[in-house]
């Protein structure tokens, strides 16, 4: 049975189930709302059946305390598998929506939704301060330098593929940045 199916109670089985269908299954799994809330219910009442059963002093009550620390401990096992498998989906998603602009947000809890939200936006500002740099690099690209020649400079063909020369002392023209670099670094010219 599924705790999906069933009237929301939480037990080992379901928790397991729960886990073994997000890890089979692509796609991230939608949860009830409460899922969380009754996963700590869940662990909360083990707790207190723990201490109830530590109370008692015979040899049943102390294999049935072994066999529900046993439970609590692999049901937070389970637990955080299901949340690490589940945060990687969230992220791809959130990867997804940052390039599609596609919304994911029914599929997820309170806490899910702000992590997806999170890493969506991250990754939008992220791309946009790429393209921007990006862009701002092209334009630097483009731009052409102004120079004052103070030694002779035989014709050159420069990175944009067009010819500038020759060139003598007191000539100024526009060159563009990569070779306008050099001719500055060999003290062939000075800015204008």
């Amino acid at each position: 049975m599924n705790y999906f199916v069933m009237a929301n109670v939480m037990t080992y089985e379901a928790l397991y189930d729960t886990l073994r269908r997000e890890k089979t299954r692509n796609e991230l799994q939608k949860l009830p709302d409460n899922f969380f809330e009754d996963v700590t219910k869940y662990l909360a009442e083990k707790k207190s059946i723990l201490e109830s059963q530590d109370k008692k002093d015979s040899v049943f009550a102390s294999k049935e305390v072994e066999k529900t620390k046993m439970q609590i401990k692999n049901s937070k096992l389970i637990l955080n598998e299901l949340i690490e498998k589940r945060e990687f989906k969230i992220m791809q998603l959130a990867l997804s929506a940052s390039k599609t602009n596609q919304d994911y947000n029914e599929m997820l809890s309170e806490c899910e939704n702000e992590l997806y939200n999170n890493i969506r936006d991250v990754v939008i500002s992220f791309r946009s301060k790429i393209d921007s740099s990006f862009e701002s690099v092209k334009k630097t690209e483009n731009k052409m330098i102004k120079l004052k020649f103070l030694e002779n400079v035989p014709e050159f063909i420069a990175e944009n593929m067009q010819k500038y020369g020759p060139f003598k002392p007191g000539n100024e023209a526009e060159i563009p940045p990569i070779v306008a670099n050099i001719l500055l670094d060999k003290k062939n010219a000075i800015f204008c």
